[in-house]
């Protein structure tokens, strides 16, 4: 069996992050608060200015399972909204 093991993203791998998460979209789309139509059509910008957020940020973050080659096999996230501190 192979080892999987968690790792928060890095800035720089906004194009990881939009394959694993188009994907998941695609397999599990009630899972997500969201859609793949809606997120096939962001454009790199935004996917960039995810990953750097989501990397170094104290309020959101993406975490990717990774393989032991490294190579990212699922995600999670969570946000705290200024609104909502109490919910991530």
């Amino acid at each position: 069996m192979t080892a999987v093991r968690v790792r928060r993203i890095a800035d720089g791998e906004a194009s990881v992050l939009r394959a694993i998460r188009l994907r998941a979209l695609a397999e599990t789309p009630l899972a997500f608060g969201s859609t793949h139509a809606r997120e096939a059509a962001y454009d790199d910008a935004t996917w960039e200015r995810w990953a750097r957020d989501a990397a170094g940020s104290d309020r959101q973050a993406v975490f990717f399972a990774v393989d032991d080659r490294d190579t990212p096999v699922g995600l999670a996230s969570g946000v705290i909204r200024d609104e909502e501190p109490a919910l991530a």
